[in-house]
């Protein structure tokens, strides 16, 4: 699948260099201390698009998801935002309790973009079998790995994304057969290390033109960019 990235203006390099610090250091502080004591609200049922589903990754907390839930719901897509408490735990646990949120809310006929680890959790669902979702879209997902695990070898989320884990290696003998999840790549990924590890080498892989772990969920650009391929999708499937 070709997406036209002349629809998406690409920052100069310093100022993607700067919003991702500053992404940083909002994602372990101010997004933290609000995701402790605040979720979005389910959404009414007066949208016109297929629901959304955000799912963040380890460490992640919803409000993360603060200003691509806006722009998409005045969109008209219904989002759905899955807290997973501190997300450091066990990622076949954490994809049960995204798929027990599906069901709770009865959301059907789904696009899922899964941040991080969260691809991973949701990955999980499609590989279970689970018929409610339309496509998953990860961004930044260590879907072989990351040797940034190495750094918590007491996580157990951590562990399981270290590459080559008894986990990852019965995992992607998944990944071939499940036609409908995309990875989201980006320039240089500064958590998923290397970058590469973050695709599935399917044809509809998709390259993010800018650097970052946060930037393509949390910057204008990478906004605009997921806006265009929801749009990108709801034409095409």
């Amino acid at each position: 699948m070709v997406i036209d990235k002349t629809q998406i203006k690409k920052r100069p390099l310093v100022k993607q260099i700067f919003s991702e610090l500053l992404y940083g250091i909002r994602f372990f502080t101010i997004d933290q201390v609000i995701g402790i004591f605040y979720n979005f609200p389910v959404p009414l049922d007066n949208y016109t698009k297929r629901p959304v589903v955000l799912v963040p990754g380890m460490f992640g907390k919803t409000f993360t998801f603060y200003r691509l839930r806006k722009k998409l719901m005045k969109e008209g897509y219904p989002v759905y935002t899955v807290s997973l408490g501190l997300q450091l735990g066990d990622v076949i646990q954490k994809s049960e309790k995204v798929s027990k949120y599906l069901e709770d809310n009865n959301i059907n006929d789904c696009y899922i973009l899964g941040h991080s680890s969260g691809g991973i959790i949701s990955f999980l669902l499609l590989a279970s079998g689970n018929k409610r979702v339309r496509r998953l879209i990860a961004f930044g997902s260590p879907f072989f790995g990351s040797y940034l695990a190495y750094l918590f070898p007491y996580i157990k989320q951590a562990l399981q994304v270290k590459p080559g884990s008894i986990f990852l290696n019965k995992l992607k003998s998944h990944y071939n057969l499940i036609n409908n999840a995309t990875s989201v790549y980006s320039k240089f990924d500064q958590i998923t290390i290397p970058t590469r590890k973050s695709r599935l080498y399917k044809s509809d892989d998709i390259f993010f033109p800018e650097i970052g772990h946060l930037n393509p969920i949390m910057s204008s650009t990478g906004v605009k960019f997921i806006q265009n391929l929801l749009n990108y999708y709801d034409l095409h499937e």
